[in-house]
């Protein structure tokens, strides 16, 4: 009777061990045993909010892109009609220049083609004689075309002075140089250092000469 007793109370013991440990046990164990659903709930909406927010931005640059290339489009046949319409009146206008007198036609042909010669911008006279007070200043010849024309390609070229313009104007004196731009080219000579007193020679040909409309190939600069 003893034995028996002393094994149960052996038995209520071990129990009250084995339920002490289980409580005791440290809190992140059992949080890791049980995972609360509220959580996984929450974490699951917050990645289907950022995909769907992905997925929106994705179609709104896909609208966008779509709208640009719709408005290339409409803009690239706006184009060809305006160059269909160009193309129109060009040949319409180069019909009317070939009924035109010579004369008429020469004035127009002239216009495509302007020649200048100044010295520090200021043009040069066409008695030839220019002075100046400065010591540095630059020479520059400068042949412009149209950049738009309604004549003939044979009647553009006819405008032009003859020959090659970068030797139509010369001295023995300052740096040359030569400058090309769009419809643009310019023959610029840079003197330094001139003195009061000093007379610079320049030389333009006969053709340059008849297109400035200058009394004289043989030109001058005097500095004051």
């Amino acid at each position: 009777m003893k034995k028996t007793r002393k094994a149960t109370l052996l038995g209520v013991f071990a129990s009250l061990m084995l339920l002490t440990a289980a409580c005791s046990a440290p809190a992140d164990v059992l949080s890791e045993k049980k995972t609360d659903p509220s959580t996984e709930q929450a974490d699951t909406n917050l990645k289907d909010g950022e995909e769907a927010k992905e997925e929106k931005l994705v179609q709104v640059k896909e609208s966008d892109l779509n709208n640009i290339k719709a408005d290339i489009d409409t803009k690239a046949e706006y184009i060809t009609i305006l160059e269909k319409e160009l193309k129109y009146y060009k040949e319409y206008t180069i019909s009317m220049t070939n009924l035109m007198s010579e004369e008429e036609r020469q004035k127009i042909i002239e216009k495509e083609w302007n020649y200048t010669l100044t010295v520090n911008g200021i043009s040069f006279p066409t008695n030839g004689i220019l002075q100046v007070s400065a010591s540095d200043f630059e020479v520059v010849l400068s042949e412009e075309k149209a950049p738009y024309s309604v004549l003939s390609e044979e009647d553009q070229t006819a405008g032009k002075l003859k020959g090659d313009v970068q030797k139509a104007l010369s001295s023995k004196m300052g740096e040359t140089k030569i400058v090309e731009e769009e419809h643009k080219q310019q023959v610029v000579i840079n003197f330094t250092d001139a003195q009061p007193g000093d007379e610079i020679a320049l030389k333009i040909n006969q053709a340059l000469q008849e297109k400035l409309g200058f009394e004289s190939t043989e030109l001058i600069i005097r500095v004051n």
